[in-house]
């Protein structure tokens, strides 16, 4: 970096990058120990929460619906590490809006500002 400092666009990138990759380990690791609830589940369900109901709604459920497939999630049917995309898409999804609502923020005062602002 020859010791120039990083912008604030890099840091937020590298923000959301590590949320991400912390989000993919919690579920790998919460797939590979074969949990089953508990508060690691309820820990990561909180930590993607919008992301992971919109993907669910928008994508798993259509797939579903479309394919005329069944929700079966017995030990028999479901592997240890099934649950991982949907977090990671979950966590993919939160990064998006805040990166939309970070846009629409910076968008609005800039209009703002060359408007005239509040009179």
């Amino acid at each position: 970096m020859n010791g120039q400092p990083m912008n604030l666009r890099h840091h937020c990138t590298a923000l959301a990058a590590c949320y991400i990759g912390l989000v993919t380990a919690g579920a790998t690791a919460y797939g590979a120990a074969q949990a089953d609830g508990g508060w690691a589940g309820e820990v990561l369900h909180t930590a993607v929460f919008p992301g992971y109901a919109i993907f669910v709604v928008l994508v798993i459920y259509p797939i579903m619906w479309l394919s005329g497939a069944e929700w079966n999630m017995s030990d028999e049917t479901v592997h240890p590490l099934s649950h991982v995309p949907p977090f990671v898409a979950g966590a993919v999804v939160n990064a998006l809006l805040a990166w939309g609502m970070t846009r629409f923020l910076r968008h609005f005062r800039r209009e703002s500002r060359r408007s005239g602002g509040s009179r």
